[in-house]
């Protein structure tokens, strides 16, 4: 996609790739369901890999022509030095060292919001199952727009870094206005800030994609995508447990909303107060 994607369009073309994950997330849990009262668990999981199977079959079919790049007498394998090798380039450079560290707050947050949001409205504000489940729709229906969204605006002002930025803050402030929240306040002002959360906490990702290939040397974003997402994935598995380790400590979501909440706020008003950051390639 860095190859082959114009680069005054990139931002917008990796946020529409990424609006597969919530499209996908919506589609299991619109046919599994069925699937697996029809014909068991069983029937469900076999349904899946075969999407997955049908899915990499078309993918093979369009394969070649895009990796005409690839060398013919090049070598593969795994190495220490190979492993090593895109954490050694992201360190050297300084503005993709900074989104690719800043991204495991960004992935801890949104796991965050999608594995809590649900208990959290039951639980403390008082909302009926289905409503919840209504209101985490929403805000993954946030994030396919806000991914379309944020991608645009990141390729109109030219500055993905300062679009990161503003995403931070304004998750940041959903995260503390989650902590205020109480069973008084109304639905649609809940509904509203989850709205926002939902654009801007899973919103993200295509923009942070986008502007790591376009940081990335030449022939290279493949590789340093891999090594950036370990930071990002790496908040995705530490941010829940963290949530939970404070809720279980404090016995209140507020404590845990305010933590990640001022975590992600730091986070974003540092990307915007270090956007010039010189890039050394």
């Amino acid at each position: 996609m860095a190859r082959t994607t114009p680069a005054h369009r990139i931002g917008l073309t990796f946020s529409l790739k990424q609006t597969g994950v919530p499209l996908g997330s919506a589609m299991a849990g619109v046919l599994v369901p069925p699937a697996v009262v029809a014909w068991r668990w069983e029937g469900g999981a076999l349904g899946v890999a075969g999407f997955c199977l049908a899915m990499a079959l078309v993918s093979e079919s369009v394969r070649r022509p895009l990796d005409a790049d690839r060398g013919a007498s090049a070598k593969y394998g795994l190495s220490p030095a190979r492993l090593f090798a895109p954490f050694r380039l992201i360190f050297s450079l300084p503005a993709l060292r900074d989104i690719a560290l800043c991204s495991f707050f960004f992935g801890a947050v949104q796991l965050c919001l999608t594995t809590y949001l649900v208990i959290w409205l039951t639980r403390d504000y008082g909302m009926d199952l289905l409503s919840a489940g209504l209101m985490m729709a929403l805000a993954q229906g946030g994030g396919i727009g806000g991914r379309l969204l944020w991608g645009w605006l990141a390729d109109r002002l030219g500055a993905p870094r300062v679009v990161l930025s503003g995403l931070g803050v304004v998750i940041g402030l959903c995260m503390l206005a989650f902590a205020l929240v109480g069973s008084s306040w109304p639905v649609p002002v809940v509904a509203a800030i989850i709205l926002l959360a939902g654009a801007t906490a899973i919103g993200w990702n295509g923009v942070y994609l986008a502007e790591v290939a376009r940081l990335s040397p030449a022939g290279l974003a493949s590789t340093v995508t891999g090594g950036a997402l370990f930071f990002t994935y790496f908040g995705v598995v530490a941010g829940p447990p963290s949530f939970a380790a404070i809720l279980s400590a404090t016995g209140d979501f507020s404590e845990s909303f305010l933590t990640i909440g001022l975590c992600i706020l730091a986070v974003g008003l540092y990307l915007g107060l270090t956007r010039t950051r010189p890039i050394r390639k």
